[in-house]
């Protein structure tokens, strides 16, 4: 018989647990299942019924209901205790927030562990130490095996909180930047009626009215602040146009992120062009 403790998500547990029971009995082993609390504690037990006669037999589907109380645990730990691990290393690494900006970190970082292929990566190494561990131990605290037995799942959990909070903060430093833009553009005059940003597969150009490629200088109190993809940005914002026309599609993520904070900082003076012949890639 092998027996799991939880004290938190003990529901999800319970019916993550039925239906890999369901799965074993329709491969034809007979389980039971009994539940027992105590304390803040629910510990749900599980066992075969009618061994086979043969000595072996019983031990091949001991393991086979090993490994899928395995898998079972596996799903708990890394789908419904991430989400509360993430609370709990956010709150000990940053009381100072907010419970909003909480969330937002755990957002983040849920986002960051479900890359492509970081988070079978993560299932596999919770895996193994399950079955490591449940090879010769009959009964598992999941909230104990995680604390002393997935050190290196937390350590993941702990780095992807860091790179949320990292990617929180670059993006309050890029909206503050794109205010600051925003307040250039509001004090200057135009100074150039029509500036025409045309996207093509190997960049983004800015031309005047009558085609011609132009010449970009950056204003020496945005140079502090500018990164050489918003080269672009920047330059329009030198030359404060009456009118930016938009021409085609970003090829990029990074032109795509460019030209929406043109949009956003130029706001009613921005035109996307329906078609014309400077929205051809060639032309």
């Amino acid at each position: 018989m092998l027996t799991i403790a939880a004290s938190a998500n003990v529901e999800r547990l319970r019916e993550r647990l039925q239906h890999g029971l369901r799965e074993l009995e329709r491969q034809g082993v007979r389980v039971f299942s009994r539940e027992q609390a105590r304390g803040e504690y629910t510990y749900l037990s599980v066992g075969l019924q009618g061994f086979p006669a043969r000595p072996e037999g019983a031990a091949i589907w001991q393991d086979v209901l090993r490994r899928q109380l395995a898998v079972v645990l596996c799903e708990v730990i890394v789908s419904d205790f991430r989400e509360l691990l993430l609370r709990r290393i956010v709150t000990s690494r940053y009381p100072q927030l907010g419970t909003s900006e909480r969330e937002t970190v755990v957002a983040y970082a849920q986002r960051y562990l479900r890359e492509e292929g970081a988070e079978e990566a993560l299932r596999r190494g919770v895996l193994l130490r399950l079955l490591d561990y449940m090879r010769d131990s009959p009964q598992l605290i999941v909230e104990g095996f995680i604390t002393f037995r997935l050190k290196e799942y937390v350590e993941q959990l702990e780095d992807a909180v860091e790179r949320a909070i990292d990617e929180i903060l670059l993006e309050r430093e890029y909206q503050e930047f794109v205010r600051l833009l925003q307040g250039f553009v509001a004090a200057q005059e135009p100074r150039l009626a029509e500036v025409h940003l045309l996207c093509r597969e190997d960049g983004l150009v800015l031309e005047d009215a009558e085609r011609r490629p132009l010449c970009l200088r950056v204003a020496a109190g945005v140079r502090a602040h500018l990164r050489s993809e918003d080269l672009v940005v920047s330059g329009l914002v030198s030359l404060s146009p009456g009118r930016v026309v938009i021409h085609g599609s970003p090829a990029t993520d990074d032109d795509r992120a460019i030209v929406d904070a043109v949009v956003r900082i130029f706001a009613h003076r921005v035109i996307t062009c329906p078609g014309c012949p400077r929205c051809s890639p060639r032309t």
